[in-house]
């Protein structure tokens, strides 16, 4: 089998009969990764609509996870599956890094919606730029599952001063963490792996009180969360391969 394929067509609604040869490379497979040379290209977008169509309907499978924030995702996740809301303020929010922004992408979603397919985000919160949609996500989740051990919020503060709204403005916020001393910038790691600790530890009662679902969302809201914090402080060094390698290992 040759290692090109000329597609002649990138449409998602067109037959699947050039794609017949892809049954092979599937096989019995439960997890495929579609890659790309570049983002924010439309044949892409295309592409993997079409291949995404040809996973579900001729293969049966029932996921679709993309290079987006994790915690975000769960409002694209909920909407493919009946929520309420308008397809664009889902692009808008629950999709991250301008992955969302593009017509091609509307597109899926609207065909994702009600057919059983979930939407899932690996990616660490806040387009790489914010810690803040991580940590309010795992603080939520503690204000639930251990009310009466209320947490020390002055870090969180002391986050947002730094976070940065947008992709667009992650250059900024940089700029301003590296204006942190040294002791303020380990005050927030600090206090990123104390609730790192107290989920883990806590383990057996909050899944008791929770459900082991949102536990397990959880701990993984917190892990990209500190792996973020990491990243920041690789870059502040001007490590930038271990960053790049920190937010590859994250995303596993």
């Amino acid at each position: 089998m040759g290692m090109v394929k000329r597609l002649d067509t990138l449409d998602p609604a067109a037959p699947y009969d050039e794609l017949g040869w892809l049954d092979e490379v599937v096989g019995g497979a439960r997890v495929v990764a579609i890659g790309e040379s570049a983002h924010y290209n439309r044949e892409f977008y295309l592409l993997r609509h079409r291949l995404l169509r040809y996973l579900v309907e001729r293969h049966g499978f029932t996921a679709y996870a993309m290079e987006s924030g994790f915690v975000e995702g769960a409002r694209a996740g909920a909407w493919v599956r009946g929520g309420d809301g308008e397809v664009g303020q889902v692009q808008a929010e629950g999709i991250t890094s301008l992955m969302g922004l593009w017509t091609e992408l509307r597109d899926q979603l609207l065909w994702m919606r009600g057919r059983g397919v979930g939407w899932y985000g690996i990616d660490t919160p806040g387009s790489n730029a914010s810690p803040l949609p991580g940590v309010d996500a795992v603080l939520a989740y503690l204000a639930e599952a251990d009310p009466d051990n209320p947490v020390d919020t002055g870090p969180r503060e002391r986050i947002a001063a730094f976070a940065a709204p947008s992709p667009f403005s992650a250059p900024a916020a940089l700029g301003t963490y590296l204006q942190l001393d040294q002791a303020a910038r380990d005050e927030i790691t600090a206090w990123l792996a104390d609730l790192s600790a107290r989920l883990t530890g806590h383990r057996l009662d909050y899944v008791r009180r929770t459900g082991p679902e949102a536990y397990s969302l959880a701990q993984r809201a917190m892990r990209l969360t500190a792996a973020l914090d990491l990243m920041v402080r690789l870059v502040a060094r001007g490590d930038q391969a271990s960053m790049m390698l920190t937010r590859e290992t994250s995303m596993a």
